[in-house]
């Protein structure tokens, strides 16, 4: 026994090595229990095999005590069960304390944006801003049937731990800047579907051009990924639209065109909040056709059926709206219309 203490105490001083020296020092109390076992035990119980005795060093050592077999002679009592059952404990002690630290370091780890995202299919959102606005496109992308099961990754620099709010709803963090080739790895970006770029909304006269080294990066690694960006200043939207971005959402430029529409049709603001939550009423979606609608009257009358309203087609950066029912659906294009569900 002193032997197996000598090696557990080399092993020791490598505390990175704390596993293996756990792992070791087990196998050798296993191997001393069993082997001293078989030695003082074997001429009682002439058909006892190494599997039973195996089998009594490991129910000894977790103090589970079947009682199916125990040792009778007095070297094998004090030799070896005495010190199996103590040394034993502590092990399983070291054990249990060594699984209980691993937990919690690697909750915390994630909690703090240090873990490697394991996920596939999901969606990445650039910069966390605030709990509120961050909680509600979370809800957004859950309330739709396409994106209810999506894993949603933040990428931020500032926030210090993800929220238990994010965290309860599957929500996982990378702490860093989103245009760093290390961030983006450790976000899984590769095997990411969409990729959402927000304001800085803590420094907006510098959003822009933070974001657009971002998009430049994102863009290069992968040209196919659905990249969407929210824009501060009206003029750098074809800035962001050369730089490959599928779609840019300027928010003053929506602002300016809702504050006067609202003026002159009061309610205006009220219906397009509705057309644009998945949360409640009816909602706007821009989906692939159906194979059977060559134009856009059966289109119409296909979706009629469903209860939806088709308003027209999106061919490549433009909108066709209310075309006449001969016109052609062409290869590429989109049905924009209002559901309450996403047309499946």
């Amino acid at each position: 026994m002193p032997y197996f203490f000598i090696i557990f105490g080399k092993f020791r001083k490598a505390a990175h090595q704390r596993w293996l020296v756990t792992l070791v020092f087990f196998i050798s109390v296993i191997c001393y229990a069993s082997t001293g076992f078989m030695y003082f035990e074997l001429d009682e119980r002439p058909d006892f095999k190494w599997h039973n005795a195996i089998w009594w060093s490991f129910v000894t050592m977790t103090t589970v005590g079947y009682g199916d077999w125990a040792p009778i002679t007095r070297n094998g009592q004090f030799l070896v069960g005495l010190p199996t059952m103590l040394v034993g404990v502590s092990v399983l002690g070291y054990i249990l304390s060594l699984l209980a630290s691993l937990i919690l370091e690697t909750k915390i780890k994630e909690l703090k944006g240090m873990t490697k995202i394991n996920q596939s299919g999901h969606i990445i959102i650039s910069r966390f801003n605030t709990l509120v606005s961050t909680l509600k496109i979370v809800e957004e992308i859950r309330m739709d049937l396409s994106t209810a099961n999506t894993h949603v990754v933040i990428i931020d620099e500032d926030l210090e731990e993800l929220p238990t709010e994010l965290h309860e709803k599957n929500v996982s963090f990378a702490k860093g800047s989103a245009s760093r080739d290390k961030i983006l790895e450790q976000a899984n970006f590769m095997q990411a579907s969409h990729f959402l770029i927000r304001a800085n909304e803590q420094d907006l006269s510098n959003s822009d051009s933070f974001n657009l080294g971002i998009a430049l990066t994102v863009e290069k690694l992968k040209p196919e990924i659905m990249t969407v960006v929210e824009c501060v200043n009206p003029e750098n939207i074809a800035m962001f639209e050369r730089a490959g971005c599928d779609s840019v959402v300027c928010i003053a430029s929506l602002n300016y065109q809702m504050i006067v529409q609202e003026l002159q049709d009061p309610g205006t603001h009220s219906v397009c909040t509705e057309l644009t939550s998945n949360t409640h009423g009816m909602q706007f979606y821009i989906v692939n056709p159906p194979p059977e609608a060559t134009n856009y009257g059966k289109l119409h009358n296909h979706y009629r059926a469903l209860n939806d309203l088709v308003l027209g087609l999106r061919r490549g950066m433009n909108n066709i709206m209310f075309p006449n029912e001969a016109e052609p659906i062409r290869h590429g294009d989109k049905v924009i219309l209002i559901g309450k569900d996403r047309p499946v």
